[in-house]
């Protein structure tokens, strides 16, 4: 979480954000989710070790630029994978591991023990993708956002002068 009480930089980018045109507030949201996703994106890949991790996490990695706020998201993919996981739902697995669990099934009326929760990995509570990544880019990122920002006031204000 960042605060932005104690910037006054931020603290001007944010009233900036909110006082403009709305059409410039449009280019200005545009122009930093695309300097957070050229960020964002990029580091998520750098982390995810499997496929699993690709699949389930980076698939659905985007950022969320409101007037006064952003979010880093990850997999947010609503599109089951083949064997039925749907990683906006089921992600905690792939990010922070799992604990094997000796579970009793039955096939064809026989019973045998398996093991489930073994493809994720061990557990890791700082987690292993997504959490790690957020710190490692986190300065860069509020940099990514104001530096989108000032491009898009930019590029707005251009749109404007030639109407």
């Amino acid at each position: 979480m960042l605060d932005v009480r104690k910037s006054p930089e931020l603290q001007a980018v944010i009233l900036l954000l909110k006082t403009a045109a709305a059409p410039v507030r449009k280019e200005m949201r545009a122009g930093a989710r695309r300097e957070l996703n050229a960020t964002w994106k990029p580091t998520l890949q750098q982390f995810a070790k499997t496929a699993q991790q690709q699949k389930v996490i980076v698939r659905g990695a985007r950022a969320k630029v409101g007037s006064d706020n952003f979010q880093m998201l990850a997999a947010t993919s609503r599109r089951s994978l083949s064997g039925g996981l749907n990683p906006a739902t089921q992600w905690h697995g792939a990010e922070f591991g799992a604990n094997p669990k000796r579970v009793e099934v039955s096939i064809r009326g026989n019973r045998r023990t398996q093991i489930a929760g073994r493809n994720f990995g061990p557990r890791q509570q700082r987690g292993k993708v997504a959490f790690p990544a957020a710190r490692k880019v986190g300065p860069r990122i509020v940099a990514a956002w104001v530096n989108g920002i000032v491009k898009g006031l930019a590029r707005g204000n251009k749109n404007l002068e030639t109407r």
